[in-house]
């Protein structure tokens, strides 16, 4: 009877979002019942709602060797596979639990909600309306298929399908913040902020309408709303679109930026179109970390940050001090006999703009396993950094062929970023 309390509690903890104090209580009926399946499937939830996502992937394979013909199990599997990155393997669990019960609308929702990660909305779409035949009230796909639409520019049917989902359950923090979202990608600022705010008074730990109401915010800033733009259109682009689009554009750059001296009159121009893409391409990388510097002195944004966030801007701010130093001292010299202070200047201002890159790029992965990948090289590109910056005293010859090496690997390192989640 005690055994039957303790896993009776975890539950209603764990709707309570309790999830400390529901894991306790599970892993005390487990001590006693270790293939218990209902706590197991507690257990998988509550690693979920702690963000240990490989913990729940494991307890996943552990419920499948004791039942590989349960539809929710297999629906959980595709759940944790999903929130782990694997999303191919995450879509084949989920066509599993779909034929032993086809009828499961959640199933067809988290499909939609792959699809629609994948940028393709079509199936996104598809995915979201089997599941609404289904049930006619379900979120997942109600929210997912009003955002499929939006990229599909299929507005009129956008707008409806938003007031449908509002229509549905207007208490629901998650509608709230993917209409907030579709207001967004539509330059409706400030209709986006009003959703968020209700989507956080619903749910202050809502993190989806939580990270909206901080782009809603940074979107006061006319470069950041040029960004948004570029974001949101570089989403609506599949996997292998994008990295087509970022290889031809650094392609482009450096064979424009190689052959600016031979154009004569129009090398000016070349070279402000390089200056300007650069820029451009830079600022993607770390306008997100960067702007949160600001956000630490607005009046409603600096209660929307996390500590995280918080940390991450700090240390942006501390390594783009660091570059605006090498930027006074490199244009500081400009003599023969000092020609080492400006190398130093040069190579401190790089190497405060490449680590506020990598740093930006870091806190930006959702995969706690890539963010520990990225964590391993930014440390290993911070003591090059390090190195190099005591060579310009010790040995200025060999600073420069470092130099050289680190670019490299800098670029190589913006490469595998973004193959990161």
């Amino acid at each position: 009877m005690e055994l039957e309390k303790a896993l009776y509690k975890a539950d209603y903890l764990l709707k309570q979002k309790r999830y400390a104090e529901a894991h306790k209580e599970v892993n005390t009926y487990l001590a006693s019942d270790p293939e218990s399946i209902p706590a197991l499937i507690i257990l998988i939830q509550i690693y979920l709602g702690l963000d240990k996502n490989e913990k729940a992937d494991e307890v996943a394979d552990q419920l499948i060797k004791l039942d590989p013909s349960d539809a929710n199990i297999l629906y959980l599997k595709g759940l944790t596979q999903t929130q782990t990155g694997k999303r191919k393997s995450a879509l084949k669990f989920l066509d599993s639990a779909l034929a032993f019960d086809p009828m499961m609308a959640e199933a067809h929702g988290l499909k939609a909600a792959i699809y629609f990660l994948d940028a393709e909305f079509e199936k996104a779409l598809e995915a979201a309306d089997n599941g609404l035949r289904i049930d006619p009230q379900n979120e997942i796909c109600l929210n997912h298929r009003s955002m499929a639409l939006l990229r599909l520019d299929r507005k009129e049917d956008h707008v409806q399908a938003d007031q449908q989902a509002l229509k549905s359950n207007p208490m629901n923090p998650l509608t709230h913040a993917s209409v907030g979202f579709g207001a967004l990608q539509k330059g409706e600022y400030d209709k986006a902020k009003d959703h968020f705010r209700e989507a956080l008074r619903i749910d202050p730990t809502n993190e989806y309408a939580r990270q909206g109401m901080l782009e809603s915010i940074r979107a006061t800033n006319l470069y950041y709303r040029l960004f948004l733009k570029y974001a949101f259109w570089m989403q609506g682009l599949t996997p292998q679109v994008r990295w087509a689009v970022i290889i031809l554009g650094y392609v482009m750059i450096r064979g424009l930026d190689s052959v600016s001296n031979a154009l004569g009159t129009f090398a000016p121009i070349a070279q402000a179109v390089v200056i300007v893409y650069t820029t451009f391409a830079i600022s993607t990388w770390i306008i997100g970390p960067v702007s949160n510097i600001f956000l630490r002195f607005h009046a409603f944004g600096k209660y929307v940050l996390t500590e995280e966030e918080i940390d991450v801007a700090n240390r942006c701010a501390a390594l783009l001090l660091m570059a605006v130093l090498g930027a006074v001292l490199f244009y500081s010299f400009d003599v023969d006999p000092d020609v080492q202070w400006k190398n130093l200047g040069f190579y401190v201002l790089c190497s405060g703009i490449a680590l506020t890159v990598v740093v930006s790029s870091i806190a930006t992965r959702t995969l706690e396993k890539s963010k520990r990948r990225l964590k391993t090289l930014g440390t290993i590109f911070g003591i090059g950094c390090g190195v190099l910056i005591l060579m310009a005293f010790v040995l200025p010859n060999l600073a420069w062929d470092i130099f050289n090496l680190l670019l490299y690997s800098f670029i190589g390192y913006q490469f595998y970023a973004n193959s990161q989640e």
